[in-house]
């Protein structure tokens, strides 16, 4: 399992949790599953969550990398 802390761009800010949201939401329509665990530390609604197979390949990470970057893309703020 691993986390990434969504900041707004050029700061420390965390990103709103609307735009986490539409992140997770654009990544989800591209195919790759991502969540976020708010019900145990609230203060963390700024991080997603991937949990990749142990196994996974290069190829497997650029894709799961290249789509998050397109969803990230689609946030204005």
């Amino acid at each position: 399992l691993c986390g990434v802390e969504l900041a707004v761009p050029g700061t420390t800010e965390p990103l709103p949790a609307a735009h986490v949201n539409q992140v997770m939401r654009e990544a989800q329509a591209r195919g790759v599953l991502v969540g976020k665990n708010v019900s145990t530390v609230r203060r963390l609604e700024c991080v997603i969550t991937l949990s990749p197979p142990l196994v996974i390949s290069r190829p497997e990470v650029e894709r799961i990398v290249a789509v998050l970057d397109e969803a990230l893309g689609t946030v204005k703020i």
